[in-house]
């Protein structure tokens, strides 16, 4: 549910729907998930916003955020999978 909520925040921070579709990549690591938001152009004031921020730090994930030299974001999210619940 942590993972659904901060890609429906940063859909939300980005003004989605917008000229530029934004990417967003999920990969299933051993030990963790990792979400890599693309977004073209400048990155809204904020971004990742608090509650972004706040979710990530809550399951004592890791934020990542760059900027390329044409000005499009990318943030890497890390979020553990040890607090998945056990497969049955």
């Amino acid at each position: 549910v942590v993972t659904y909520r901060i890609v429906e925040q940063l859909l939300d921070d980005t003004g989605s729907p917008s000229p530029s579709p934004m990417a967003i990549t999920i990969r299933f690591g051993r030990d963790d998930l990792e979400l890599d938001v693309e977004v073209p152009g400048p990155r809204p004031v904020g971004c990742p916003s608090i509650a972004v921020r706040e979710r990530v730090a809550m399951v004592l994930g890791e934020i990542q955020a760059t900027t390329n030299s044409n000005g499009d974001q990318r943030l890497v999210i890390a979020l553990p999978r040890h607090l998945e619940a056990p497969s049955k």
